[in-house]
């Protein structure tokens, strides 16, 4: 008996809490080893991702993943938080074509023209013959309002036309322009009526310059 140890090659999970001993014999009888057990190590994959990504409207972002297993990945999948109901939902990736990678060979998902709505925690999870990790990740969107350039005060004589010459920007479309004058009276802003037969021309998301035609010292 050169070798009575035993050997037990290409351990599975199927290995895992099973119990073994050693029986020994000789021409006085038989003798049993204490029994033991195999507890297989699970190698699940480890996921490296960011908790947290600040975001404005309009924007993409890409939720960096790096997955690593030393068993092969058979599966890697993105849910979003449901904000109603709090769920985690599958994020159907091949039919929304504002996002893109978040499967086996890019793990990272971009998300592309960023909205209020896609605040909320996201989750990936990949999984190996040993098991399934997840990790979380929250985006925080951040509000981006369109900035206006319009100088503080102009000189025009009475008569005249003036035109308030105003530029705007804004990383998601403009959806509304309003022009507003103060009442001289009660000092409150009121909204101007802006039509083709009356005094103003322009004001609207086309063209967003306030044209005022014949000035007169009340205004």
């Amino acid at each position: 008996m050169d070798s009575p140890s035993l050997i037990v090659t290409d351990i599975s999970l199927e290995d895992d809490y099973t119990y073994y001993r050693c029986k020994v014999s000789n021409m006085d009888g038989d003798r049993y080893s204490s029994q033991f057990r195999i507890s297989v190590k699970r190698y699940r994959p480890s996921i490296s991702l960011s908790w947290r990504y600040y975001v404005y409207t309009g924007t993409n972002v890409t939720l960096q993943t790096s997955i690593t297993s030393t068993l092969n990945v058979t599966d890697v999948t993105w849910e979003r938080r449901n904000i109603s109901t709090y769920m985690y939902e599958i994020i159907d990736i091949s039919s929304d074509n504002r996002f893109s990678g978040g499967d086996i060979n890019s793990p990272s998902l971009t998300i592309t023209d960023i909205t209020v709505n896609d605040e909320t925690y996201y989750r990936v999870k990949a999984t190996n013959d040993d098991g399934t990790t997840s990790r979380s990740v929250y985006i925080d969107v951040l509000l981006r309002p369109p900035s206006i350039l319009l100088k503080s005060s102009y000189s025009v004589y009475s008569g005249e036309n003036l035109t308030l010459e105003t530029n705007l920007t804004s990383f998601s479309p403009i959806t509304n322009v309003t022009w507003e004058r103060r009442n001289t009276s009660t000092y409150f802003y009121e909204v101007l009526s802006i039509l083709p037969d009356n005094r103003y021309a322009g004001g609207d998301i086309l063209s967003p310059s306030l044209t005022i035609i014949n000035v007169h010292w009340m205004f």
